[in-house]
Parts: structure tokens; C-alpha cells; sequence
């Protein structure tokens, strides 16, 4: 009777202890799991992306000999899409700014306007703001256009003024007012257009703060 009895008690041990082992488990690893949730990740920092310069066209003008010309609307859309790299890159993307010269935008001019624009950099560019200048909101991209066409029908030649104003946040988090104005004169350069002459003029500014209210009316 001894030995059964010993048999029985040592089964019945076993049957006890295995479930209590997996519950205690099951709450370990419950634990664990519920750690590692708990356990805050690092956020890594977005850059964010650099706004899109989009112009608007305010005013479109056609002029020369051959009647109608049907391929105005898409010559319209060739200098607005010109303008609107060539500011993105001028004024918006600070990935473009490496570049004190700003050589990159010379493939946009003519050879003969190429000396000109190394000088007037300061009127058609962020210029010494590419140094302090974090990130830049377009805040007014407006453009008139007008085309010349000869007597084939093919544009020649065009004239586009624009207005451009931005705000510019510096790395110290101070803000900045961009305004330029600029009429340029084009030509065609195979597919594409080529600035030979233009005027233009730009400003960077500290807003001034705005005065709080010296008391109540009288």
C-alpha cells in the first residue's frame, strides 16, 4: 500500500505544478510585452520638405504676325514651369544654397547675361540670407506674360514680370519679409528659354513688431 500510495501523491504533484509554472509564465511574459510597449521610442526628426514655388499667371498677352497661334497656352505653361524652378531654386530650397554663387541658376540665362547675373546675385536670389535662413514660405508668386510670335507662328521672344514675397525663418528662429520684383526679357533656346535682360529689385526685412494698445479711447 506504501508504494501506491507514493505513486499516487507524486502524480497528483506533478499535475499541480505544471499549470502553475505555465500561468506564471504567461504573466512574465504578459509583463514583458507590456514593457516594451510602455517603453517610449525615439522620434527621429522629419526634415521636412521644402514648399513648391507655384506662380500665378495674373496676365497673358500675345502678339505678332500669323493670325491665331494654337501653341500659346502650352508656351504660357514653358515660362511659368521656367519660373517656377528657377525661384524654388533662387529663393525657397535651402538644398540649393550650398552654392554662394549660385551658379546653378546661370544655365538659365544667355551667354551674354551670364557676367550680369553673377553681379546682381543680391537682387535675384536669397543671397547672404542662404547662410541664416532655415526655411522660406512662398507667400506670393504672381506673374504677367507676354509672347511674341514671327511670322512662322513660333515664339520668339517674351517678356514676364513677376512679383514674389516670401517669409524666411532663420536658424535662430527670427523671422524675415522677402519681397522682390523682377521683369525679365527671354528668348528661345532650343526647347527651353533663356533670360538675356532683365531688371529687378529685392528686399529682405525684419518685420517691425506690432505696437500694443496704449489704453482705452477717451
Amino acid at each position: 500500500m506504501t508504494p501506491a500510495n507514493i505513486s499516487f501523491r507524486s502524480r497528483s504533484k506533478a499535475r499541480f505544478v505544471l499549470p502553475v509554472l505555465l500561468v506564471l509564465l504567461a504573466i512574465g511574459g504578459g509583463l514583458f510585452a507590456i514593457g516594451r510597449r510602455s517603453t517610449p521610442e525615439k522620434k527621429k526628426e522629419q526634415k521636412l520638405e521644402a514648399p513648391q514655388v507655384s506662380f500665378a499667371v495674373k496676365e497673358f498677352n500675345v502678339f505678332g504676325e500669323g493670325g491665331k497661334h494654337p501653341s500659346a497656352r502650352a508656351d504660357e505653361k514653358a515660362i511659368v514651369t521656367f519660373f517656377d524652378a528657377f525661384y524654388e531654386t533662387a529663393f525657397v530650397d535651402p538644398a540649393q544654397w550650398k552654392d554662394p554663387t549660385f551658379a546653378a541658376l546661370s544655365a538659365s540665362f544667355a551667354p551674354e547675361a551670364k557676367p550680369s547675373f553673377t553681379k546682381d546675385v543680391a537682387a535675384l536670389t536669397v543671397a547672404e540670407g542662404r547662410a541664416e535662413f532655415k526655411r522660406v514660405e512662398p507667400s506670393v508668386a504672381e506673374i504677367r506674360i507676354s509672347l511674341y510670335y514671327d511670322k512662322g507662328g513660333h515664339a520668339a521672344y517674351a517678356i514676364a514680370a513677376a512679383h514674389f514675397t516670401a517669409a524666411a525663418t532663420t536658424n535662430q528662429k527670427r523671422r524675415i519679409d522677402i519681397a522682390q520684383d523682377a521683369t525679365y526679357r527671354l528668348q528661345r533656346a532650343g526647347a527651353t528659354w533663356a533670360i538675356f535682360s532683365y531688371q529687378a529689385d529685392a528686399h529682405q526685412d525684419t518685420p517691425s513688431p506690432t505696437p500694443s494698445p496704449s489704453g482705452s479711447p477717451t
